[in-house]
């Protein structure tokens, strides 16, 4: 009886390391997406970020136009 509780509780002690590990490594993997996903926006914001800068362009482009032309 005592062997088997011993049994149990050093399979209990090695279920509760591993998953210690596998927490540890899920908190890795969440931080190695949430950093690239910084480092590489999504197609839509990318887009978004593209329309942007264009319509800045041609402002500045409008901007310099009507300078000139006075």
């Amino acid at each position: 009886m005592r062997d088997m509780e011993r049994e149990m509780e050093i399979r209990v002690g090695n279920l509760e390391d591993e998953v210690r590990v596998l927490r540890e490594e899920v908190y890795r993997l969440k931080n190695l997406v949430l950093e690239l996903a910084e480092r590489f926006p999504s197609p839509r914001e990318a887009g978004r970020r593209y329309e942007a800068q264009r319509i800045l362009a041609l402002l500045e482009l409008k901007s310099k136009l009507k300078s000139e032309s006075k």
